[in-house]
């Protein structure tokens, strides 16, 4: 048994250490921020929040086509004996191929080839949609439970638009997480912190 509790230890660890190599390479020893160049537009992440656990895209210029999606970085968190990883934070940028203007609009895409398709997923449970501004922007919360009485968080989503873009931040807390609201809220305020220093500009 000690035997493979120091397997599944080494394998965290050089996991760990592969997520450092890779953020390190793609965004320069000593910084935390990335930018892309997408659509003409420039967006920067800043991802001290996750640093730790982070992999990312390296920097550089993407043309999207509508439709096409581009995921700047993931950062898997809180692993334990039973799971690799029991938090994921995530995010993407889309162009859309419907002619969107206000967030408002997006639950009603929240449907099988939706611009926001996965809004409302899994099917059947319980979600809450609000607005807010975070950092210098406006945008829309959809929060996933995974109980019928909507204490513990399952996923929750930012999102925004710009000019034919769709931006998301999203954090998902698999079955093994704790149901504890303490411990799933602190994952929510990373979020929060990741979505507040977020600058998309021309």
């Amino acid at each position: 048994m000690r035997t493979l509790v120091r397997r599944v230890r080494t394998v965290w660890a050089l996991g760990l250490l592969f997520c450092l190599l890779v953020a390190e390479r793609a965004l320069g020893f000593g910084t935390n921020e990335v930018t892309y160049d997408v659509n003409g537009y420039k967006l920067t992440y800043n991802l001290a929040p996750v640093w730790r656990h982070v992999s990312v895209q390296p920097p550089g210029g993407w043309a999207l086509k509508p439709g096409a999606t581009k995921t700047p970085f993931v950062a898997l968190m809180d692993a334990s004996f039973v799971s690799e990883h029991r938090t994921m934070f995530s995010a993407s940028v889309s162009r859309l191929r419907s002619p969107i203007k206000a967030l408002e609009q997006l639950p009603g895409e929240a449907r099988p080839g939706g611009e926001a398709q996965y809004m409302f997923f899994p099917r059947g449970t319980p979600t809450d949609i609000s607005f807010a501004v975070v950092g210098s922007r406006r945008w829309l919360i959809s929060t996933n439970f995974a109980d019928a009485n909507k204490q513990f968080v399952r996923t929750q989503v930012y999102w925004g638009l710009e000019d034919g873009l769709l931006v998301t931040f999203n954090v998902n807390l698999n079955e093994t997480a704790p149901r504890d609201v303490n411990w799933r809220q602190k994952r929510l305020l990373r979020l929060r912190e990741l979505v507040s220093t977020f600058r998309l500009r021309r």
